[in-house]
């Protein structure tokens, strides 16, 4: 879903690093990479909103358009009915390197 954005999968990949590289001894792994994976989209949520009022501040509709369309995906990404209802993947990653992510 991010592959036009990809300085925010760099982001993403550089906070799981560092997050799941000092991990809880409580919480599942998975479980603490979908807490920092929320918090990240979250996070594009609130930025893409920002682009979108400073967009809605000028006269360029071509500029609004594109800030609509950034919100409307980062929404999407962040959703249990879009790009966080299949984890799968994610699951799979964290199982193939649970022993280097410790």
């Amino acid at each position: 879903m991010l592959k036009d954005y990809p300085e925010h999968v760099d982001r993403i990949q550089a906070y799981l690093s560092n997050h799941l590289s000092k991990p809880s001894k409580v919480t599942p792994l998975f479980e603490q990479a979908i807490w920092a994976l929320d918090g990240c989209l979250e996070m594009f949520i609130h930025e893409a909103q920002d682009e979108l009022e400073a967009a809605q501040a000028g006269v360029d509709t071509d500029a609004i358009a594109r800030a609509e369309g950034k919100v409307s995906l980062m929404r999407r990404a962040y959703s249990s009915n879009g790009g966080m209802k299949d984890l799968e993947n994610l699951w799979e990653y964290i199982e193939v390197h649970k022993g280097t992510l410790k």
